[in-house]
């Protein structure tokens, strides 16, 4: 029942805790670079998506996250509690189990979300600096609910008298049953436990990211650096009673390795090329089982969760027009591998697992507004930086498309 709705949400679900890339310290500037020893960094980045309204599905085609839905006896089939009675009327009493609908209605998915991030950095060398990554998350999912036709009940008796079959007859006025938007929301509350579809809105902490640049060999026109660290899940985690809310993190704790180069050719040319690697550790989770994707249940069991690797590759270049202004772009691929998840249900582990992983393309176009150069040509007073930056998905599964715009400061001192 509303099994595509609750399948659209959790894809959104897995892809938001990207965003936390997108606070990152290496961005629109040479990968290699690294803060000079003593020298500290402190960076806000604001970053904000479009109206969320569609996704890439599992063939990467374009899909609406709206869905229309029927409710007739077919989806209330999957209803464990009905499946005897809904057995008896499809052997019984096939015109009203084929024919039979109580309305049909719309759900219409709008999400938005913005971010700011503050990072924070120290030279420990000329070559290491240490840093960290906190991202604060405001998000907002908006599921309304329109019916947009009734029930079918004159029809169908009219079906059942010319049948002339001599099964089970339904007096289907004398039910006494109106389908409407308050009995949806009273089926999801009230059967089912969850809380109303709506508007959901929430704020809070997102994973912070904890890691140490070295840089392990300069050239005098291309480096070459490593990095490494830890994410803390400090962000709000998946709640089963709501289905469609949003995780700020992957609620597991984490370990990361990333290494790259950047080189300039010339006196204005800069390329970067690095790649990254993240691993989570197991941990025990809430789901709610499902019996096929996206199925509403009112149960909730225990299972360890084995989170999929994440791994992202990225590749970019800088035009510095001059000493104040830098023009550049990106792209980057990301994919995250299925989780595992174990319990004694293992059909429900593995309708989990087949909705946990993603791939996504995404293209970036930035400007640079910068007092670096300046500065270290005694030219300006302060040294600092202001980004413009556009994020777009050019591809991907299981993602939803979006643009997303960011703007961010940086203060050296």
């Amino acid at each position: 029942m509303f099994g595509d709705t609750l399948r659209y949400m959790n894809f959104f679900k897995l892809y938001i805790t990207l965003f936390s890339l997108l606070c990152s310290l290496h961005v629109s500037a040479r990968y290699d670079e690294t803060l000079p020893k003593g020298v500290r960094l402190l960076a806000v980045r604001q970053v904000m998506t479009n109206d969320i309204s569609q996704m890439r599905n599992q063939t990467g085609a374009f899909e609406s996250y709206g869905v229309g839905y029927e409710l007739d006896l077919k989806s209330l089939s999957s209803v464990e509690s009905l499946e005897e009675v809904m057995s008896f009327l499809k052997s019984d009493n096939p015109e009203l189990y084929e024919n039979l609908t109580f309305g049909s209605f719309n759900f219409d998915v709008e999400a938005k979300a913005n971010v700011t991030g503050i990072g924070m950095g120290y030279g420990i060398s000329n070559r290491a600096t240490l840093y960290a990554v906190i991202p604060y998350y405001r998000a907002s999912v908006n599921v309304k609910q329109t019916q947009t036709k009734g029930h079918n009940y004159e029809e169908v008796e009219r079906l059942q008298n010319q049948s002339g079959r001599d099964g089970v007859k339904v007096d289907l006025n004398s039910l006494n049953i109106d389908v409407n938007n308050s009995f949806i929301q009273s089926a999801i509350q009230d059967f089912y436990g969850y809380e109303p579809l709506g508007l959901w809105e929430a704020e809070g902490l997102g994973d912070i990211e904890l890691g140490l640049k070295y840089r392990i060999k300069e050239f005098d026109n291309a480096g070459f650096l490593v990095t490494g660290g830890f994410l803390f899940p400090t962000g709000r985690e998946d709640n089963p009673d709501i289905i469609q809310d949003i995780a700020f993190g992957r609620g597991h704790f984490g370990l990361f390795a990333e290494a790259g180069m950047g080189f300039t050719l010339g006196l204005d040319h800069e390329f970067d090329l690095w790649a990254r690697y993240e691993h989570y550790l197991d941990d025990d989770k809430e789901f709610r089982p499902q019996r096929s994707a996206g199925d509403l249940t009112d149960r909730k069991f225990l299972f360890n969760v084995s989170p999929g690797a994440e791994v992202q590759v990225s590749q970019g270049y800088n035009y510095l027009l001059n000493d104040w202004i830098t023009l550049g772009g990106s792209v980057l691929y990301e994919r995250r591998l299925r989780s595992k998840f174990s319990s004694s249900l293992t059909r429900d582990g593995q309708i989990l697992e087949n909705i946990s992983g993603f791939e996504s393309t995404m293209a970036t176009a930035f400007i640079d507004l910068t007092t670096v150069r300046p500065y270290l040509k005694k030219k300006f007073i302060a040294p600092m930086k202001l980004t413009l930056r556009v994020d777009d998905t050019l591809n991907g599964k299981n993602v939803p498309d979006m643009t997303l715009y960011s703007m961010e400061l940086r203060l050296f001192f």
